[in-house]
This record gives structure tokens, sequence and C-alpha cells, in this order.
């Protein structure tokens, strides 16, 4: 073990050596500026080689070039999930393309309300693009902004306003339990759950065009998404009392923008897929 003091607030970190020399070959092998990117994010040198490297394999899974964007990827999204379910939003939302053209969105958080403001306007058939940029195709400002306050969803009541919900799948103790797990573990996709009967299942019966989501009575989940919450689950089930049934909801609406009436009909599909097969 050996320690870091960075220059910005002193604070002494604790780290591999190992893992200090080849995160900073990775590091540089994507475009960061070494010494900026120490200046900005020095834990990000003593973050663990292989999780480091896993997080950015997930992301690429995506097609998100990270040395071709790099400037736009904040190195402190390459230490948690927060980023992949950024990108879930977007795919949730039918919105990847405009990710892939304005890859500074990936510093959005998974439950900014701008993602709300774009799931009204298009469940009321409103136009919220704006094309003055000829290259790039942007949201108007009422979607990415507040107008003196009484924005078109508000920051502080984004469910009110879209009639949305956060479903009951899971008892209390339980729900907090997988958050913390969520929040606090290095989430990659077991490539045999890819062949499981379920998965197949689901590509056969709901799989969008794009590849990037399922979609269920009209409401897109995101593929990886799933894929990467079953990977955890499927590692601590038993720890939990979860059914198939709760287990496959849960991993598919987590975190999704949905109302009542959306997540009753995705139960009740997914009712039919789990009855036909296991998930694992």
């Amino acid at each position: 073990m050996f320690r870091l003091r960075t220059k910005t607030d002193y604070t002494n970190i604790s780290g591999s050596y190992e893992d200090f020399i080849e995160n900073k070959k990775l590091i540089a092998k994507l475009g960061y500026d070494i010494e900026e990117a120490y200046r900005k994010c020095a834990t990000i040198f003593v973050y663990p080689n292989k999780a480091l490297k896993e997080n950015i394999e997930a992301l690429e899974q995506y097609g998100i070039n990270i040395k071709e964007n790099h400037e736009n990827i904040k190195l402190s999204g390459l230490k948690n999930n927060e980023i992949l379910f950024t990108i879930d939003q977007f795919i949730e939302l039918d919105e990847f393309n405009y990710l892939r053209e304005n890859t500074s969105r990936l510093q959005i958080y998974p439950n900014d309300v701008i993602f709300y403001r774009i799931y009204k306007a298009k469940k009321e058939k409103i136009n919220y693009l704006s094309t003055f940029n000829p290259s790039k195709t942007t949201y108007k400002s009422f979607i990415t902004q507040d107008t003196y306050g009484n924005s078109f969803v508000g920051r502080n009541s984004k469910r009110e306003d879209t009639n949305t919900i956060t479903p009951n799948i899971l008892d209390k103790t339980t729900e907090e339990i997988l958050n913390r797990t969520i929040s606090n573990t290095n989430l990659t996709i077991d490539e045999g759950l890819i062949n499981s009967d379920v998965i197949k299942k689901l590509d056969e019966k709901y799989l969008s065009k794009d590849q990037l989501a399922y979609v269920i009575q009209e409401k897109r989940y995101s593929k990886f998404k799933l894929l990467r919450l079953l990977t955890l689950l499927n590692t601590i089930d038993d720890t939990l009392n979860i059914s198939d049934e709760q287990k496959l909801l849960y991993c598919l609406t987590y975190n999704s923008i949905l109302t009542k009436e959306e997540f009753e009909k995705t139960e009740e599909e997914l009712l039919k897929i789990t009855k036909e097969k296991r998930l694992v």
C-alpha cells in the first residue's frame, strides 16, 4: 500500500502501487492528460484497476467510445454506476442517438428532471427539439432549464407533474439493501445470462430494432440495465427472499420513468414470461 496527497485538499489517499501504475497507463491510453487527471480526480489512480477496466468495458458496451469523447466524460464518472444509468434513461426515452451526438449529457444524473420533461413532452406529443444548430439536434430551453421557477416539470415535483410512480415490488428492507448494494457494487454482465432461456424469450418477443431496449406495451426498458442488475441479484440471491417474478420486474423497471398503468401492463407481460422460463 502507498499514500498520495492531492494538491487540492491535502487528503491522504491509500491504494495499491500496482493499481496506480496500471491506471496511469489506462487513463493516458483513453486520451486524458495525466497531470490534469490527477488534479481533478486523484482517487482514480488508486481505484482498483480491475474494477476500472470493467466500468470502462460496461460503458463501451453501449457503443460509447471513451477516447473519442474523453473531454465530456469525467474520470469520477468511471468509478461508479451512475453514468450507466444515465445512458439507460436516454435509451428508455428513445434518445440514445441524441446522447451519442451530445456526449456532454453523460454528466447528467440518472434522476435529473430533464428526463421527466422529455417523458412528459413525448406523452403529450409536444415538439421538444430545436434545430438551431445545423449539425446537431438540441432540446428546447423549456426542457433544459426552469423559467422563473415555473418549469414545464418542476424539479421538486417531477413525479407529481408526470403522474409517475416508484413501483412497490419488494419489501422496504430488501429494497434498501439492494439500493445500497447497487450503489456500492461494480456492476458487470454475466455472459452466461445472455444465453439464458428468459433473456432469449425477452429478445424474441420484445427486443427493439436498435437492440438496446425491450419494448413492452410501447414502454422501453434498457436491456443492458436488466442484464447488469440480474447479474448482481443472481450473486446475492441466497441472502434475499425474492421470487423470479419479482427479480425480473425489479431489474427491468429499476429507475425507469413510468406510470402506474405502464407498470401494471409490464408486470402482466412479464408474468407470462416467468411462467414459461426460469431466470437461471
